[in-house]
């Protein structure tokens, strides 16, 4: 699964709607490559992890290996010692009892030439398993400090996505103060024109001098009262007129996606699993998603929800996750 596979944190509210332009720092696309920034580190720790994870699997399978054949070793020694015996023409009770010390003697070496080459080798084995235990010690404590650190940017996918958030408010305020920009252009425009058209010519008549104004009471109007703050924008929520984009992805049937979609949801596009809760074809986190849509430049699909997307859409923004992060997301599979 998309373990980021592991930002699962809702998209956290961010500052209120600016009337000034934004600082340089807030722009959308400052906005889009911090989020990106702190996703890179979490997708390389994640693939350290996983590395790690692979090394302490080998490095148990090794161990159980060695400790088989050192086991072998041993059974293979106390084997050998009693063929010695048996096969010695007398019964070990003769031999143990025999006045004949030099032949005893003799004997006693002849076994233990027998056995010292199988002793050598469980000494060996012994010894191999003794530093491979030593080196699981050291990859578990690097893998629990590897651990910690993920744990840690895991913890700061509240500011990726509010990020993210805060990157599509300010590309939403863009968009309409230049709407709004054109239609007071195209009105003022459209007041100039019926000013001059309707205005008739008429001749030049001197000004009356003008009287004195009578005294007024009337006081002026009040000003009007000032704006209320904006209310802080919730999470980007799936816009009201989302349809999904039509039709095959040209990447549908790229062997990764194949191979990932089968595997994670048997290729449904509205699948959900609660545990994560991991959603789609390709099981992303919504926070995962979301970063990789934006990453894509697919700011139109940051915050609808995956399984809700569109299959087309689903395979882009899987495909644009695997070409920046290559197959670790899905923890290397396929």
């Amino acid at each position: 699964m998309v373990s980021i596979t592991a930002i699962a944190v809702v998209l956290a509210p961010f500052a209120h709607a600016q009337t000034s332009p934004p600082a340089a720092s807030d722009t959308a696309a400052t906005l889009r490559a911090e989020a990106d920034a702190l996703s890179g580190r979490y997708f390389a720790a994640l693939d350290r992890v996983q590395a790690l994870d692979a090394d302490i699997a080998r490095n148990e399978q090794v161990v159980d290996t060695m400790l088989a054949r050192a086991q072998k070793a041993r059974a293979d020694a106390r084997a050998r010692a009693l063929i010695a015996y048996t096969s010695s023409g007398m019964q070990l009770s003769t031999l143990i009892d025999s006045a004949n010390t030099i032949d005893t003697a003799r004997r006693a070496h002849l076994i233990d030439r027998v056995n010292e080459r199988d002793e050598t080798v469980y000494a060996k084995l012994r010894a191999a398993t003794h530093d491979l235990h030593k080196q699981q010690r050291v990859l578990r404590d690097t893998r629990a400090a590897q651990a910690d650190a993920l744990d840690q940017l895991r913890d700061e996918g509240a500011t990726i996505d509010a990020k993210l958030a805060q990157s599509v408010q300010r590309e939403q305020q863009a968009q309409a103060a230049a709407a709004a920009a054109t239609a007071a252009l195209a009105a003022a425009a459209a007041a100039t024109t019926t000013t001059t058209t309707t205005t008739p010519d008429a001749p030049a008549v001197p000004a009356p001098a003008a009287a004195d104004p009578a005294p007024t009471t009337a006081a002026a109007p009040p000003p009007p009262p000032p704006p209320s703050p904006a209310p802080a924008p919730a999470a980007p929520e799936p816009p009201p007129s989302y349809s999904g984009s039509p039709g095959v992805s040209p990447h549908h049937d790229d062997p990764f996606l194949s191979c990932v979609r089968q595997r994670e949801s048997g290729g449904n596009y509205g699948a959900v699993n609660r545990a994560g809760p991991y959603l789609g074809a390709y099981q992303f986190l919504q926070s995962t998603w979301n970063v990789s849509a934006s990453h894509a430049g697919r700011g139109d699909l940051v915050g609808v929800p995956a399984n809700v997307a569109s299959p087309y859409d689903q395979d882009e923004v899987a495909w644009a996750l695997y070409q920046w992060q290559g197959t670790g997301p899905w923890g290397g599979g396929c």
